[in-house]
């Protein structure tokens, strides 16, 4: 038997890790997805502790390749 973390586990951490105000991967992030997850925030997030709110990073999560194409 092998023991995996549940894939919303990993999604919510990947976010608490990688999306917090001054992060450095938020450099590569904003500068490859940060047209689409501008687009996407709705929440003010000036004062929070994330630069991006946890509705936008999982929108960025759930767009195809189709998407990406498309919307060029």
């Amino acid at each position: 038997m092998i023991t995996v973390r549940h894939p919303f586990a990993r999604l919510h951490s990947a976010y608490k890790d990688k999306f917090r105000n001054k992060h450095p991967w938020m450099k590569y992030i904003r500068g490859k997805f940060g047209t689409y997850l501008d687009a996407m925030e709705t929440e003010d997030m000036e004062n929070e502790d994330y630069e991006y709110s946890f509705r936008a990073f999982l929108e960025l999560m759930a767009l195809s390749e189709y998407d990406q194409e498309r919307d060029r």
